[in-house]
């Protein structure tokens, strides 16, 4: 979003208002979905230049030798803390969003009340002239509205444009148009997806500033697009129709008021105002744009590599004198020399072959096109303020190509008084 800003700001006589909206747009949709899923992408892309680099320092992002057992999931010491972040964070988002659900669906049913279907001739051949010029296929009706209210659409999946009762002839075709456009465009289904964005992201602050200006972007943006081929005189009766179609009434507050005065203003002089931009310009504004969304992009690299632990079913053999955990299966004697033999890095993924690899918390990926999964034992090894150590063994999986491990049950934990690793 800061990027946006810099970028409309200095190249913004190479820029129009269509050229601001598909930006608006592209960043709405980087919101809406997050770009963990581009690390895999340029993990898989990269795969052969980072595995030429060698990796030996342990310690996982997900601290392992921190795991322990509680009940039948394994946890780390801050997972009760990022439980209450997110409880927090959700209840939030799902008070707004329930809250927006009813405001709309209370809106749509007041608007609908005060209106009736129109059936005016010259309307109905209107429409149908601009579907044919649009290629719009869906049906679009009309209603009509008593007094001075708001011209404006609603309806997602059929769409309702709301007229007032005294606009004149020649001012119908441009107002249709206008609220056309908007259909074609699908802004409608766009602004419900900022609504969702904006009840995720509601600490977020540069979503309410996307949302501000998308909407005022959308609206300029259309009125460009209706005026593409007007004359002045039909320019002149547009920035009329805009300025008798301000919101009015007790329903908005004096700060809704005085911002729909102000983007009047702003809508008005863009429609006087004729811009006559380069193809080349509008190339070069485009290529920086994609550009920035490009580099932008790179910083799906910082996100964090997910450790999977899965639950454990079987209890293990408790040792009261040492603290030390075995399976049944396992006696103590080769937990301790497999322990004891194979530590190589404090974080370790040893295979079935005996192949040992560092588990680190470098990796370019977050997942796999596909996995290639091999089965062996994941192992952790802390050594303690007195020159002792503690040696975990885990059941566990990884993947040869993205390094990702899967932490499974418990087999066996070794404390030793001195460390001989």
């Amino acid at each position: 979003m800061i990027g946006y800003l810099f970028w409309e700001r200095l190249l913004r006589r190479f820029l129009t208002e269509g050229m601001k909206y598909y930006a608006l747009v592209c960043i709405l949709l980087v919101f809406a979905v997050p770009w963990v899923w581009l690390k895999g992408v340029y993990g898989y892309i990269l795969r052969w230049p980072m595995r030429m680099v060698e990796v030996t320092s342990g310690g996982t992002l997900v601290d392992m030798a921190a795991i322990v057992t509680e009940g039948q999931a394994y946890k780390t010491p801050d997972y009760q803390w990022e439980q209450l972040v997110f409880f927090v964070w959700m209840i939030v988002a799902l008070g707004l969003a329930l809250r927006k659900v009813v405001v709309y669906i209370q809106s749509r049913r007041k608007l609908l009340s005060v209106t009736e279907r129109c059936e005016d001739s010259f309307l109905a051949e209107t429409v149908e002239r601009l579907k044919r010029e649009f290629h719009l296929k869906r049906r679009v009706d009309i209603f009509v509205t008593p007094g001075r209210n708001a011209t404006l659409t609603i309806g997602l999946v059929r769409p309702i444009i709301l007229l007032q009762k005294d606009y004149a002839k020649d001012e119908l075709y441009v107002i249709l148009k206008h609220e056309m456009i908007h259909v074609v465009r699908r802004d409608l289904l766009l602004k419900q997806l900022m609504g969702f964005v904006c009840c995720v992201h509601w600490y977020n602050p540069f979503v309410f500033l996307l949302k501000r200006r998308f909407n005022s972007v959308c609206e300029s943006s259309c009125d460009e697009r209706v005026n593409r081929t007007c004359s002045k005189d039909e320019r002149d009766a547009y920035s009329r129709v805009l300025v008798v179609n301000l919101p009015k009434g007790k329903i908005f507050k004096s700060r809704d008021a005085e911002r729909a005065y102000v983007n009047t203003k702003e809508r008005v002089n863009l429609v006087m105002e004729i811009k006559q931009i380069k193809r080349w310009k509008k190339r070069f504004a485009a290529g920086v744009f994609a550009a920035l969304m490009v580099v932008n992009s790179f910083t799906a690299m910082a996100y964090p590599d997910v450790y999977h632990v899965d639950a454990g079913y079987a209890a293990t053999a408790e040792d009261a004198s040492d603290g030390t955990a075995a399976w049944a299966d396992f006696s103590v004697k080769d937990v301790y020399s497999k322990s004891a033999c194979e530590v190589v890095y404090e974080d370790q993924f040893i295979d079935e072959e005996g192949n040992v690899y560092p588990a680190s918390s470098f990796s370019p990926y977050v997942f796999c096109i596909k996995h290639d999964i091999r089965q062996g034992r994941f192992q952790t090894h802390v050594k303690d303020g007195n020159g002792g150590c503690t040696v975990k063994t885990y059941e566990g999986t990884r993947c040869t190509i993205c390094n990702s491990i899967w932490v499974g049950d418990l087999i066996s934990t070794y404390i030793s008084v001195k460390c001989p690793h």
